[in-house]
């Protein structure tokens, strides 16, 4: 969810010290709410978020909305010192990589959110032959649980989680 707070923000630093590369998803599901809830009211900062995650090594901020959203926020990132589509000097501020799914990939993100864009890496989904170990892993895993064959939306929300992760 967003509003990124100190337990997520842990959560990150754990990743910074075990792994060579961190991810991180923001996203405000609509489908944690109840109906009597106000999602509308619950705080939503990206800009907050991403500010907090300066602070961290993060190489991707994987931000599942639509691209309308998207490419009006891209150009501040700029503006926050984050070097989204490597628009700042490396060496003072690493590249972000922008990452999405389905909801993303359409031509208006690029035409309107233009250079600042630029690098966004889509995910939609795997080939279920693939020979890439992960996603046999993947697949394995998911006919032992279910004993079935992941469907395509299996495979796109295991790409997405894994590419994320």
């Amino acid at each position: 969810m967003g509003a990124l707070h100190s337990g997520h923000l842990s959560l990150v630093a754990e990743s910074n010290n075990m792994c060579s590369c961190t991810v991180v998803s923001i996203y405000l599901n609509p489908a944690q709410f109840a109906p009597d809830e106000d999602l509308d009211i619950y705080p939503q900062n990206l800009d907050a978020d991403l500010e907090a995650l300066a602070n961290f090594q993060v190489d991707a901020v994987f931000v599942p909305d639509n691209y309308k959203r998207v490419s009006m926020l891209a150009p501040g990132f700029l503006f926050e010192e984050i070097n989204l589509g490597s628009h700042l000097p490396a060496e003072e501020y690493p590249p972000v990589m922008l990452m999405g799914g389905a909801a993303l990939n359409h031509p208006g993100l690029i035409s309107r959110g233009g250079k600042y864009t630029e690098g966004t890496l889509l995910v939609d989904g795997f080939f279920l032959n693939s020979t890439e170990p992960a996603v046999q892993q993947f697949a394995l895993a998911y006919k032992a649980a279910y004993e079935k064959e992941p469907s395509i939306i299996e495979r796109r929300r295991r790409r997405t989680t894994h590419s994320a992760a």
